[in-house]
């Protein structure tokens, strides 16, 4: 019996004992509507509500002693050793709170960044409509600080949240885009990793960070 008959009959089987296993119901589709209202209590809600909703998680803080507080809680809750880090991270004294927990900072080339329990970084909008973070890549500031580590955590301003991608957008056209051409990248990122390719079934950490974590710095 050649290959091609052997496959034709184990078809043939299969169909004979019953139709084959119906696909999950897909999951209903949450339309991404607007925001009508652009206050910073409203923008600052919507984010967090829609953060959670991708599985991310959100620190509101009070102020950068707070934030360093809140970073150091992360990192001994998971027994960081080794962190990569934007060169430009916007919370003063982050390195020490780091020393300070004996997490030793690597570099940002892969072989490095790819050792490290935690990615850290800051963001240049926060987009409340769908709890994205844009980052914009540049020298000091590796993409892959967002992407190896198991765990990416983000250091942000409520300065820095917008309604919708089009408002950070709009700000960019202001200054003629010179950001975008500084840039090496810009990455959208939207909650933790996750795929589907398998079966239809959300993995979580598949091609990147695992958790994501967001500390939002009240201003």
């Amino acid at each position: 019996m050649s290959t091609r008959d052997a496959i034709l009959n184990r078809l043939r089987k299969t169909v004979a004992n019953g139709p084959p296993a119906a696909l999950p119901a897909a999951a209903p589709r949450v339309a991404v509507t607007r925001v009508n209202d652009s206050s910073r209590p409203a923008l600052r809600a919507r984010f967090a509500a829609e953060l959670e909703r991708v599985r991310g998680q959100l620190h509101p803080v009070a102020g950068e002693s707070e934030a360093r507080d809140t970073l150091a809680a992360i990192l001994r809750a998971r027994a960081a050793t080794r962190i990569t880090a934007w060169d430009d991270v916007p919370l003063t004294g982050w390195a020490d709170t780091c020393t300070a927990l004996r997490v030793t900072r690597v570099g940002d080339d892969r072989a490095e960044a790819a050792t490290a329990d935690i990615g850290l970084t800051g963001c240049d909008a926060v987009i409340a409509a769908t709890g994205t973070l844009v980052l914009e890549g540049g020298p000091g500031r590796s993409r892959l600080a967002s992407l190896l580590p198991a765990v990416h955590i983000v250091i942000a301003r409520e300065c820095q949240l917008v309604p919708q991608l089009e408002d950070y957008l709009e700000r960019k056209r202001v200054d003629g885009n010179a950001a975008y051409r500084r840039s090496s990248a810009v990455t959208l990122i939207t909650g933790p990793s996750r795929t589907a390719d398998i079966e239809m079934q959300i993995v979580y950490g598949a091609h990147g960070p695992l958790e994501l974590h967001v500390i939002l710095i009240a201003e």
